[in-house]
């Protein structure tokens, strides 16, 4: 399974009308198992707090009359087609410019901010001329058009090696209208600038450029020097024109590699012309590669990942967002909290990979509440006054043991334990360094289910690995690590 693939996959079945910005208004189109869920309007508006601003979605508000509310989740995320914006060459016009406004202001109303993708050549706008390109080690020759749908242009391919000019490979290809370049870089910058300018005044500061380009991806059929010159450079121009925008990749495709993503960075001179790095379906672990990468001149770069998830093993939340949150929080989140971010992909459409089911939280779903419930508010940060037996030393590895802490405020200490399957003990005796008379400990499942413990001595506690409720359980035994949390209150 490969993130564009799936995010593909998506989009077809929440409709392509469900994106478009009139049919958006009427709720035409989104899927009727979904019409019935509550929405901040009538659940209330999440609190901006320092967890709530971590966490994300994709598409909640696409899919939906309103914003989601898991996990008082205050970030969602969705593309605003060239397509859609311009269906023909003709100017952007001012009747979707307002729908565009309003989408966006009712949203930021209910305390969540939608990141808006500028992405997808429109029909009308790409090129039909030749065109070279290097991928890889090899140079793509695409020829003229043969023929044509609305959807797609047939074209003949030819491949050769760069270094020796030995043919690999002509074959004809329908190559997608959408993920063709531009013909013209002008057009382009002025969609952007359009819709840049009426979000940028409705108080929208993060603008995504394109999605995953990278050829084989199905978002773009060119090379990554030409993606750099001809789309990103001229429309992070266009961003960084208003005061105190931002830029963020295009979401770094699972495909490419982090390595790649550096080396890209690193050779087309690009750390410059972006603004938060942005990586779809990689692992923890990988944040902190490139994190450690960026240049002196860059120092702490903001990593976000805009899509993350779609699977169906329910156990990546739990596993994954204590260990990044804790992380982040030692790295630039605490003192701006949208330095770093997670964005579940997605939030309906198959509720085995989504946030919501129709009718409830997925699995997924109630994990991000679970830890929402338990670091709520704007005071979170990293804490460290305990130990444990055995020792469970931090570590971004999802499959390893680890233990990640939280203050919470000054009335609340949150801990994440996760324990690697093998030579697991029973339990995990966890000492504080200090509690304070009267404080109460609780072990939560992933899932939220709460279970009381007794002191074993002042500031020890033994806390079972073994789950009352048997969801969590079957989650944490399918996994590569047990994972609960406790909470110690006074």
């Amino acid at each position: 399974m490969t993130g564009p693939t799936s995010r593909r996959t998506l989009l077809r079945t929440v409709g392509a009308a469900a994106v478009a910005l009139p049919v958006l208004a009427g709720g035409v189109g989104r899927p009727a198992a979904a019409r019935a869920q509550r929405t901040y309007e009538e659940g209330g508006a999440a609190a901006a707090g320092t967890f709530a601003r971590f966490v994300g979605t994709c598409q909640g508000s696409d899919t939906t009359t309103g914003v989601p509310t898991i996990g008082g989740m205050a970030w969602d995320r969705t593309d605003v087609f060239w397509s859609a914006a311009q269906p023909t060459d003709a100017p952007i016009g001012q009747e979707y410019l307002d729908a565009l406004t309003k989408k966006w202001t009712d949203a930021a109303a209910a305390g969540v901010t939608v990141l808006p993708i500028l992405d997808s050549t429109a029909p009308w706008a790409v090129r039909t001329d030749p065109y070279t390109f290097e991928f890889g080690p090899n140079t793509y020759a695409v020829g003229p058009v043969l023929s044509s749908t609305d959807d797609a242009l047939h074209r003949l391919v030819t491949v050769t090696d760069t270094a020796t000019g030995t043919p690999v490979s002509s074959t004809e290809e329908d190559i997608s209208r959408s993920s063709t370049p531009p013909r013209s870089v002008d057009e382009w910058t002025a969609y952007v600038d359009a819709i840049v300018g009426a979000l940028h005044s409705v108080g929208v500061r993060y603008f995504q450029v394109w999605n995953e380009a990278w050829l084989g991806g199905g978002f773009w059929y060119g090379g990554l020097k030409d993606y750099l010159d001809t789309v990103h450079r001229p429309a992070a121009r266009v961003i960084r024109s208003y005061d105190g925008a931002k830029v963020v990749y295009g979401g770094w495709a699972a495909i490419g590699g982090v390595d790649n993503y550096i080396a890209t960075l690193d050779r087309y001179d690009a750390w410059g012309d972006v603004d938060v790095f942005d990586m779809h379906y990689y692992q923890p672990k990988d944040m902190e590669t490139l994190h450690a990468a960026a240049p002196a001149e860059y120092p702490d770069p903001p990593i976000w990942q805009t899509e993350i998830g779609w699977t169906s093993d329910t156990s990546l939340v739990s596993r994954s967002y204590p260990r990044v949150f804790r992380w982040a929080l030692d790295h630039g989140l605490a003192t701006d909290p949208d330095h770093h971010k997670l964005f579940w992909f997605a939030w309906a459409g198959t509720p085995e990979n989504c946030l919501w089911g129709g009718s409830a939280p997925t699995a997924h779903g109630a994990s991000v509440q679970t830890l929402s419930g338990l670091l709520p508010g704007t005071d979170v940060t990293p804490f460290t006054a305990f130990r444990t037996d055995p020792v469970l030393p931090f570590d971004l590895a999802t499959d390893q043991s680890s233990a990640e802490g939280f203050a919470v405020g000054d009335t609340a200490v949150v801990l994440a334990l996760h324990v690697a399957h093998g030579a697991a003990p029973s339990s995990v005796t966890v000492t504080f360094d200090s509690v304070p008379s009267g404080a109460t400990v609780r072990r939560v499942s992933i899932l939220g289910a709460g279970t009381d413990l007794d002191w074993t001595s002042p500031g020890v506690v033994s806390v079972p690995l073994a789950d009352g409720d048997s969801d969590s359980a079957a989650i944490n035994a399918a996994a590569p690590t047990t994972t609960c949390y406790v909470r110690v209150a006074w």
